[in-house]
């Protein structure tokens, strides 16, 4: 219960933690956690915010050893994809990834997809969807 009041105290404060991580220091189960948050929205009624994707974007920057000129880069595309863009059901954690490898190549770094998805936890398939999707619907100029 406690690992579960903790994750949406994050989430509706806007701290950028994802659930994995909550499990991670969590000595329960994934299933005790997840019927303990089933449990906190029905008897709240807790509506908990999307997550913003670009509140990731300095962990994943620090985690990749990356500058800040990619991390500015990086934020720039994904305000403009989210003011073009509704991401609910998508996950926050693919839409950053798409952007980072997006600005990598922009920036001609040689960062493989495989790297970016280690560190950031999705998979490499999530990472080219996002990375097509972010190109389709923005405008770098």
């Amino acid at each position: 219960m406690v690992a579960a009041c903790i994750y949406f105290a994050c989430r509706m404060k806007n701290i950028p933690i994802t659930y994995n991580e909550i499990l991670k220091e969590s000595p329960e189960t994934k299933k005790m956690v997840k019927l303990c948050s089933v449990s906190l929205v029905r008897n709240f009624n807790l509506k908990i915010p999307n997550m913003n994707p670009i509140s990731l974007i300095p962990k994943y920057i620090s985690k990749l050893s990356l500058n800040f000129e990619i991390e500015k880069l990086t934020i720039r595309i994904l305000n403009s994809f989210l003011k073009n863009d509704i991401i609910n059901g998508k996950n926050p954690k693919g839409i950053c990834a798409g952007a980072l490898y997006l600005a990598s190549k922009l920036k001609n770094l040689k960062i493989n997809q495989k790297e970016i998805c280690e560190i950031i936890g999705v998979a490499e398939v999530t990472l080219r969807s996002r990375y097509k999707e972010i190109m389709n619907k923005i405008d770098l100029s």
